[in-house]
Order: structure tokens, then sequence, then C-alpha cells
């Protein structure tokens, strides 16, 4: 009696509890934060601005916490703007470490359009 009693334990593992842990595991695999495909993803000027940006210089632009200037009334050009952010400039600190060329373009890009909405 036994083993017949050892051999349903082992069916019910096969049968029902396998199945579950797997299905588990293929749920825990669809539904985590593949890093890859979160890279792929670009972020506009906006929402990088928001990011980086606008905890010292406001939503737009106005802010000029510790003394960063406000973006809305900048007579930088564009290329100027790059360098900025590229570099830092006073106690702003440079972001050529933690974003991409082609991430401060799209910044200063923003920055343009927060003169412009003046």
């Amino acid at each position: 009696m036994a083993i017949y009693a050892n051999w349903r334990r082992k069916r019910m593992v096969l049968r029902f509890i396998l199945p579950l842990f797997f299905s588990g595991i293929i749920l825990l695999l669809a539904c985590s934060n593949n890093p890859t495909a979160s890279e792929n993803i670009a972020l506009s000027g906006t929402d990088l601005y928001l990011k980086n940006c606008a905890v010292c210089h406001g939503n737009d632009g106005k802010k000029g916490l510790s003394g960063a200037s406000d973006l809305s009334a900048s007579t930088l050009n564009y290329s100027s703007i790059v360098d900025v952010i590229t570099n830092g400039r006073k106690i702003m600190p440079p972001f050529k470490a933690s974003l991409k060329a082609h991430e401060i373009e799209a910044i200063a890009k923003h920055v343009e359009s927060l003169k412009q909405s003046e």
C-alpha cells in the first residue's frame, strides 16, 4: 500500500504542481522588465528636460532654483545651449557622462522652444 500512496503523490506532483510552477515562471518572464526593450524607447526632448532640468529650471524654464538661469529669457543660440548642457556652466553640472549626444540635442531643442513661447 505504501508503494501505491507514493505513486499517487508523484502523480499529483506531475499533473498539478509542475504545470502551475512552470506557468508561474512563464508569467514572471512575460511580466519582467526587459532592459534591452526599455533602452530602445526614445524619450522626447520634453521628457528628458523634465527628468534632468526641471528641478532647477522649472517646467517652463523660469524657476531659477540655486541661481539657475531663466531659460525663457535666454539669449543663447542652439549650439551654445548644447555646449552648456554638455559641459555645464557655473554650478550646473555637465551632462556629457549621463546623456547621449542626441538626448542633449533634444533637450536643447526643447529649451529653444521655451524661449520662443514668450
